[in-house]
C-alpha cells in the first residue's frame, strides 16, 4: 500500500511540473527541469527576485485600490491563459503570488508570478491521479464549491480565491473567519463571510461590487 502511495505521490509530482512546462505566460513561474538524484525527486523552476504578496501585506496591510486593481489584473491574465490550456490553479492566495518589487510611495508594482501549482487541475490528465486529501486549496481563500467537492471545480473557484484576496489586499481582513479551519469552512459552506462595507473604508461603490461579483 506504501509503495502505490508513494507511486501516485511521484505521478502527481511529474504531472505538477507538466503543468508547469505547458504554460508559457509572464506571470506564471516557469518550470525548468524535472530531474532524479538516487531517491530524491526534483524539479528547477525559474528564480524570481521579489517577496509573496502575503509579505508585502505583512508590512503593508492595505494596499490603495489602484495598486490592488493592478495585481489581480495581472493574476486574471494568467489564469485566462492557464484555463485556456485547461487548468485551474485550485490554490489562489497572497503566499502563490511573488511580486517582483513593490513600492509604496511611488505605487510601482513589479511583475507578478503565480507559483506553487501543486493543487493545479489539469483537464487533459486523467482524474483518477488525484490523490486523497489533494486539491483542497486554503481555507481562508477557499470556493464553497471547493469545499464540498474539489476535484470537479472549475476556472470560478479560483476567481472566487481571487476575490478573498483582494479582499484582503484592500480591507486587511479575510472575508472568510473562524477559529479553526473545520470552522472557517462551515462558514464559507454556509456563506456566512464577512462584506468589505462593513469597514467603512470609503471606497466607490464598483470597488465594493467588484469584491462581492468575484
Amino acid at each position: 500500500a506504501d509503495k502505490r502511495k508513494i507511486e501516485r505521490f511521484l505521478k502527481r509530482f511529474e504531472v505538477e511540473f507538466d503543468v508547469l512546462k505547458k504554460l508559457k505566460h509572464p506571470n506564471i513561474v516557469e518550470g525548468i527541469a524535472l530531474e532524479k538524484n538516487g531517491p530524491i525527486h526534483y524539479y528547477a523552476m525559474e528564480y524570481v527576485e521579489g517577496k509573496t504578496l502575503r509579505d508585502i501585506l505583512k508590512v503593508y496591510p492595505t494596499l490603495p485600490v489602484k495598486e490592488s486593481i493592478e495585481i489581480i489584473r495581472s493574476v486574471c491574465q494568467a489564469l485566462q491563459y492557464a484555463i485556456s490550456h485547461g487548468i485551474f490553479h485550485r490554490d489562489i492566495k497572497p503566499d502563490n503570488l511573488l511580486i517582483e518589487d513593490y513600492d509604496p510611495v511611488t505605487g510601482k508594482v513589479g511583475k507578478l508570478k503565480i507559483i506553487d501549482f501543486g493543487l493545479a487541475k489539469d483537464t487533459d490528465v486523467d482524474s483518477g491521479l488525484t490523490m486523497e486529501g489533494t486539491g483542497m486549496g486554503t481555507p481562508l481563500y477557499m470556493a464553497p464549491e471547493q469545499v464540498r467537492d474539489a476535484k470537479n471545480v472549475d476556472f470560478r473557484a479560483d476567481i472566487y480565491s481571487l476575490g478573498a484576496t483582494l479582499f484582503k489586499m484592500l480591507s486587511g481582513h479575510n472575508a472568510a473567519f473562524g477559529k479553526s479551519s473545520m470552522e472557517i469552512v462551515a462558514n464559507v459552506v454556509k456563506g456566512n463571510v464577512r462584506n468589505m462595507k462593513d469597514f467603512d473604508l470609503g471606497f466607490s461603490e464598483n470597488v465594493y461590487q467588484l469584491v462581492e461579483k468575484m
